[in-house]
C-alpha cells in the first residue's frame, strides 16, 4: 500500500514539475495574452495607428531576459510586411508599462 502512495506522490510531483519547467521555459499563457493587447492598445492609443494598419501581434517569452522584461511582442504593419517592429511589456508591482524597442 505504501509504494502505491510513494508511486503516486512521485507522479504528482513531475507533473507538477513538468508544467513549471514548461512556463519557465515557453511563459505564463495568461501574461502572453496580457501583452498582446498592452501592445495592441500602446500601438493603437498612443502610437496612433489604426486597427486595420496591423496585420499581427504575435507575443513571445524570453527567459534569457530579466523577468520584468521577458515578455515582448512583434507586431506586423500592413506597410512593412516584411518588418517585425518589437515592443516590450514590463509588468511591476506599481506599474505596467510597454516601449517600444529601436
Amino acid at each position: 500500500m505504501r509504494e502505491k502512495i510513494y508511486f503516486f506522490v512521485i507522479i504528482v510531483i513531475l507533473v507538477l514539475g513538468g508544467i513549471f519547467i514548461y512556463n519557465s521555459l515557453k511563459g505564463d499563457k495568461t501574461v502572453l495574452k496580457e501583452t498582446e493587447k498592452a501592445v495592441y492598445n500602446y500601438v493603437v492609443n498612443t502610437e496612433g495607428n489604426k486597427d486595420e494598419d496591423i496585420i499581427s501581434i504575435e507575443p513571445y517569452y524570453s527567459w534569457l531576459e530579466k523577468p520584468k522584461n521577458a515578455y515582448s511582442a512583434y507586431v506586423i504593419f500592413k506597410d512593412r510586411p516584411n518588418e517585425k517592429v518589437e515592443y516590450s511589456y514590463i509588468r511591476d508591482k506599481e506599474k505596467k508599462e510597454v516601449f517600444r524597442v529601436k
